[in-house]
């Protein structure tokens, strides 16, 4: 009819609440780089460049023109693309003869070696030749237009065109096969969205540009995130998160980010040695990492110091091993944190866990927890209550708490409710 006792469980250990607190710090990390001006010159690849939006737009002529510059001044992908264009498009009048057509097919084969030469995968496939050490058409795709966007994007900002330029950043970024070029463009449209340059300032629209690109392994969209995730810009802090990125950035030979990573080791370090709040913070960050055994120390650290939620998760950690568990249970119920008292009433009523079975002091423990709104509480009072377990059996009371213990969420105080409701009690 009525729910046992169930054992401590994270979801009743935690005060969800009081762990949204987050700390402030003098120590503000911060890492930008530098944006690169755009060359005056014109080069081959902005031949290409252009070229390749002049075919976007189906301006074939202007397209082909550009093509076939940027292919005479040795680019691969130019010449790939020039085969494909039609003769007319390039000024060529049609063929009328067979010694024409063969001319045509002839120059279109040395287009495709060009590419080959180059290092198009494609290219060579198509001339029936070894490929595997090439690079294939939408990689270098991705790689000419992410430097092409990337440097538009340059122009723009230098221009202080700043939401131009957040597109072509933007663009470049988007190009995932686009290399060095893509992760510079996730780079900078993410400082923009931090700066709030010609886009709506967000921290979150940030570290996903900073994400995409460390996720491929660039170093410096890592620090940046890390950096975010430090100083809990975009979403909740997390010394943890920060610390794996920081230490990814220096392990792959970024001095930054082992910079960044000895930065936060001295922060640590001197924070844990005064407040057992930010102990206790630092160690569920360790604890969500599954970092178990820093976590108890510091969570520990944080109980000798005062702060009753670190007793609390420190005996959720360790419950396992009840004689040492239920005692900071104690401690954290005699703090004010009414989870611990739940969990040491949950030990008596179950006489377990290293106490004997002790219904009194388990519904005393519950009555504390229900006074504190804990709705598990207020439903193990009940079920003491209708089961007259060390006590006389009272089914009003037993009512009167399963729903209170509905109305701060517990179903199984509702369904406890409804039962000595069909039964009439009062």
């Amino acid at each position: 009819m009525y729910s046992p006792f169930t054992p401590p469980q994270h979801r009743v250990t935690r005060n969800q609440k009081y762990w949204r607190t987050r700390f402030a710090t003098s120590l503000v990390a911060t890492f930008f780089v530098t944006l690169t001006p755009l060359a005056i010159a014109q080069s081959v690849e902005d031949l290409t460049c252009q070229a390749y939006d002049a075919d976007k737009k189906d301006d074939d002529a202007l397209a082909a023109k550009l093509y076939e510059q940027a292919c005479n001044g040795g680019d691969a992908f130019a010449c790939y693309q020039l085969y494909w264009i039609s003769p007319s498009y390039r000024g060529l009048q049609p063929c009328d003869n067979d010694s024409c057509e063969e001319e045509r097919e002839t120059e279109r084969r040395q287009l495709l070696k060009q590419a080959c030469d180059g290092g198009l995968a494609d290219a060579c496939s198509t001339l029936g030749l070894p490929y595997n050490d090439k690079q294939d058409y939408f990689k270098l795709e991705h790689i000419k237009i992410a430097k092409c966007r990337f440097d538009q994007g340059n122009a723009a900002y230098n221009q202080k065109d700043y939401a131009k330029a957040a597109k072509l950043y933007g663009a470049a970024c988007d190009l995932y096969k686009g290399g060095e070029y893509r992760a510079k463009g996730c780079l900078n449209i993410g400082l923009l969205y931090e700066k709030g340059l010609g886009v709506k300032q967000s921290y979150g629209a940030a570290r996903n540009c900073y994400q995409r690109a460390c996720s491929d392994g660039d170093t410096s969209n890592c620090i940046n995130l890390g950096v975010l995730y430090e100083n809990g810009q975009g979403e909740d802090q997390s010394l943890a998160k920060a610390r794996e990125l920081y230490e990814k950035a220096c392990n792959a030979g970024d001095e930054k980010g082992c910079s960044h990573l000895a930065r936060l080791n001295d922060k640590e370090q001197h924070i844990a040695s005064q407040d057992p709040l930010t102990i206790a913070q630092i160690a569920q960050e360790f604890e969500k990492k599954g970092d178990r055994a820093k976590a108890k120390e510091l969570y520990g650290k944080a109980c000798d110091g005062g702060l009753a939620e670190g007793c609390l998760n420190l005996g959720v950690l360790i419950q396992s091993n009840p004689r040492k568990a239920n005692p900071l249970y104690e401690k954290a119920c005699n703090g004010g944190v009414v989870e611990g008292c739940f969990n040491l009433g949950v030990a008596y009523a179950n006489g377990r866990d290293g106490l004997q079975q002790d219904y009194t002091k388990a519904r005393q423990l519950f009555k504390r927890a229900c006074d504190g709104n804990l709705a598990v509480g207020c439903h193990g009072l009940a079920v003491i209550y209708a089961k007259g377990k060390g006590i006389r059996q009272d089914l009003p009371t037993a009512k009167k708490y399963f729903g209170k213990a509905c109305d701060l969420g517990e179903q199984d105080g509702c369904d406890g409710y409804a039962v000595l409701n069909e039964k009439g009690v009062q």
